[in-house]
């Protein structure tokens, strides 16, 4: 019974320390705030944008090759037999 007594307790601290630490994080004047960082929803979709244009312009500058490979083993873990196919 002690032991959850005692259990109940520190959870309770923990609970308190916590929501104090997080109370004080919210608190104080909002007006000093900067709000230069922030950034408004036509901002952030000209940026995606942007981001999708040079993406694909660097498409082309890449090569995608699909290959199937099967392979067979051992029971010693050497491989027995490999087919390897390129679907065209």
């Amino acid at each position: 019974m002690k032991f959850l007594a005692k259990s109940r307790i520190g959870t309770l601290l923990v609970v308190v320390a916590a929501s104090t630490a997080l109370f004080a994080q919210n608190s104080g004047p909002d007006k000093h705030q900067n709000h230069a960082g922030v950034l408004d929803a036509r901002q952030i979709v000209g940026l995606s944008v942007a981001a999708l244009e040079r993406s694909w312009q660097a498409r082309d500058h890449y090569i995608y090759m699909e290959r199937d490979e099967d392979r067979r083993l051992d029971s010693l873990g050497q491989v027995k037999s490999e087919i390897s196919t390129s679907p065209e």
